[in-house]
């Protein structure tokens, strides 16, 4: 009767070690999965940094539209094959922004008109396929002011996309 009674103490006690083993792992995933979604919404500001940096016209708007929107999937190489590791979509709002002349001397003949004012671009990181629903979701939002041509009398690239106001709105 004692074994018996031993037994049951020390298999409450193991259930108990094993259940509490399983939630710290489900927290330290869900740790992982928070910093890769922060990771991809990062990677997806890098990318518009870099299209920006390369076309000073991107995005390319038609007349009217103010949103412009994209979405990339991230792979990593896994022992020897790629591995989807989330995605990351990318909204740019120009609505507080307009095009003015290169040059703002109208004696100067330009034909670039270079886009000045602030975009806000929102970026949403997320761990795992599409088809899915995200083991993690992050959304930062960045503001950016666009080059001012009138303020040095010349388009100055220097001048442009400089950072603002970031927002961080977590992970979910």
């Amino acid at each position: 009767m004692a074994a018996l009674m031993l037994f049951a103490i020390l298999l409450a006690l193991g259930l108990g070690l094993m259940s509490s083993q399983s939630a710290r792992m489900r927290v330290a995933r869900g740790q992982v999965n928070a910093v890769q979604a922060k990771a991809l919404c990062e990677a997806g500001w890098e990318d518009v940094r870099v299209k920006l940096g390369k076309d000073i016209l991107f995005p390319r708007l038609l007349d009217g539209q103010t949103f412009f929107a994209y979405s990339e999937d991230v792979y990593a190489r896994v022992n020897g094959r790629e591995q989807i590791i989330g995605s990351y979509t990318v909204i740019i709002d120009s609505a507080l922004s307009r095009e003015t002349r290169e040059f703002p001397n109208l004696a100067t003949d330009t034909d670039i008109s270079v886009p000045q004012g602030i975009y806000q671009v929102t970026v949403s990181g997320k761990v795992g396929p599409r088809t899915a629903n995200p083991e993690a979701e992050r959304t930062m939002k960045y503001e950016i002011v666009m080059s001012d041509p009138a303020s040095t009398g010349r388009f100055d690239p220097g001048s442009s996309f400089r950072v603002i106001r970031v927002e961080d709105w977590g992970s979910i």
